[in-house]
């Protein structure tokens, strides 16, 4: 089974390492792994259902947040295993990017549309 490793975060602490883990032909693919910040094999395995792009630790290293998978909010997710509790609530557009402020009361987030169409250009009649 391919296991592959993506977008980290280094608790505040610096004794945690946050990051997304990929394995191949599991139920659930794509997961949340915890390793010591020394290092080794993952010391926990989320289950948590958020976007590949960003992870930002609160300031006590007790909860992640996330973008949800649809990229529309963000969340906060227990590491303990309690409810995720979401943090914004968005109907259109989807987060880009979020960064947390240094006190952790406030958060600053980037929101995009998802916009596309294709055109035809014809250098046949130039």
């Amino acid at each position: 089974m391919q296991k592959l490793a993506s977008v980290t975060s280094v608790s505040p602490d610096g004794k945690l390492i946050a990051y997304y883990h990929h394995e191949a032909g599991a139920a659930n693919p794509w997961q949340i792994s915890l390793m010591s910040g020394e290092g080794g094999e993952p010391v926990k395995m989320l289950d948590i259902r958020a976007n590949r792009a960003l992870l930002r630790w609160t300031a006590d290293v007790k909860k992640l947040l996330a973008v949800s998978r649809t990229a529309s909010n963000l969340w906060e997710y227990q590491l303990d295993g309690g409810q995720p509790r979401q943090l914004t609530n968005f109907s259109s557009e989807r987060l880009s990017y979020f960064a947390v402020s240094p006190d952790y009361k406030q958060i600053a987030f980037s929101r995009r549309s998802d916009f596309s169409e294709a055109v035809l250009i014809d250098l046949a009649n130039q």
